[in-house]
């Protein structure tokens, strides 16, 4: 027997619900309910967060500008020094609007720890609200905890005997060698030095000397006072009746020309190709010279040039002085006044050759007048490097226990250069 639907107030009857759809349609809505929940307090603890990342990373800047400004930094690695937040604020180096929670201003200290070259600022603030620092922390551990948490180091130490060791020094090396292959590893061929595998600090030593050459401005010097003497000609001048072959000299280089030069019996004439010389400015040719040639890269600006090349020519003449009467009797070439010549021509000199290189100076006050006198600095290398023993200290202590096991202060290990102070930290965070 069939049971009747149960029927409204107007006897329609009702519809049956699926109870699955009823539970499918409850945990949906459960869930996002759920969802939503977690998103605000994800959001809440998020910005949360951020205002105590805040306030921390201000405090430990304005931290690290005070002690330096009174010059409480710690110099030993490990060491700390401990800044209070109210001198912080009454030293205007921190604004309390910038560390307040609601209506209190964060108070507490920043913990100041060099590490390095780096200082890490640990805050222990109170009166902070929710920003506080609490007094839970964890055990120590060897690994630097998240970023996101308040971290503090525990420093523990001991030392090794340090022997520093230097290899032969090299050769001296010229400007221009060291300009073509400087010393920039420590493993240079050049240095021909083999080293331990374990050595430390492996670093470069340079020491410089100075090297020296000269040459002397030489003059040629005469016998006879003629003043009858013409001035310096390729070509006999007018009123003179005799070449004075001892004066000859001759002219600097012309510049270089696209016109060969008239042959002379006493020229010389040079020839080369040259070119159109240039750089490039964006997509335009500028040009060296308003682009005249010449046989050879005129300035290291200009580095590229044309293709086709023309033919150059310059030219140098020898000169002499022309008289009349008796010959002066002209000397070789000389720095000072040889004897029995009294009278020197002032526009007949020249230079000598350079001298060998020395390591010293033949520059004195009686030379310095026509001595030219040039340094070159040169450089010799080799490798300075550190070997450590093993660790004096069976095990690593806090620096209140150092001296007391090791029977030195850790400032004694520091000034004294056969030790090397090791360091090792712990660290340790807010839970």
């Amino acid at each position: 027997m069939l049971q009747k639907p149960y029927v409204d107030e107007t006897g329609k009857p009702y519809q049956q619900k699926d109870p699955k759809r009823i539970i499918l349609v409850t945990s949906i809505g459960i869930l996002v309910l759920l969802i939503i929940i977690f998103i605000v307090i994800a959001v809440n603890n998020g910005s949360k967060a951020r205002k105590c990342r805040s306030i921390r990373e201000v405090a430990i800047e304005a931290a690290i500008d005070y002690a330096k400004a009174n010059e409480l930094l710690p110099t030993i690695d490990g060491m700390s020094v401990t800044v209070e937040m109210s001198d912080l604020i009454a030293g205007d180096f921190l604004e309390e609007t910038e560390v307040s929670m609601k209506s209190n201003t964060c108070g507490g200290s920043i913990k100041l720890t060099k590490m390095g070259e780096e200082y890490l600022g640990t805050p222990y603030l109170n009166d902070c609200d929710y920003c506080s620092t609490g007094d839970d922390w964890s055990d120590e551990q060897d690994n630097v905890p998240s970023k996101n948490k308040v971290v503090d180091v525990v420093a523990y130490y001991n030392y090794v005997t340090k022997e520093t060791n230097y290899t032969e020094w090299t050769n001296y090396y010229t400007p221009e060698q060291l300009e073509k292959e400087p010393f920039l590893e420590v493993t240079d061929d050049r240095f021909n030095a083999n080293i331990p595998k374990d050595a430390e600090n492996v670093e470069i030593e340079t020491d410089t000397q100075n090297y020296y050459r000269y040459r002397d401005l030489r003059y040629k010097y005469y016998r006879v006072n003629n003043n009858n003497y013409s001035d310096f000609s390729s070509e006999q001048p007018e009123g003179y009746a005799n070449k004075d072959t001892n004066t000859a000299r001759e002219t600097e280089w012309s510049e270089w020309s696209l016109t060969a030069p008239d042959k002379k019996d006493y020229r010389t004439i040079d020839e080369d190709t040259g070119y159109r010389w240039y750089y490039m400015d964006g997509k335009t040719k500028v040009y060296w010279n308003n682009g005249a040639y010449y046989p050879e890269q005129p300035d290291e600006q200009y580095t590229e040039r044309e293709k086709e090349g023309v033919d150059v020519f310059r030219y140098k003449d020898t000169q002499w002085r022309w008289y009349n009467g008796e010959r002066r009797q002209y000397s070789s070439w000389y720095a000072t006044m040889p004897n029995g010549y009294y009278y020197r021509d002032d526009e007949l000199s020249q230079y000598g050759s350079w001298s060998s290189w020395s390591t010293t100076s033949r520059v004195d006050a009686s030379n310095e007048s026509y001595r030219e006198e040039e340094i070159e600095v040169r450089s010799r290398y080799r490798l300075k490097y550190d070997m450590y023993s093993f660790h004096v200290l069976s095990d690593f202590v806090k620096a209140e226990e150092f001296e007391s096991v090791s029977g030195k202060t850790i400032q004694e290990v520091l000034d004294d250069p056969t030790l090397e102070l090791m360091v090792e930290y712990k660290y340790i965070y807010q839970k």
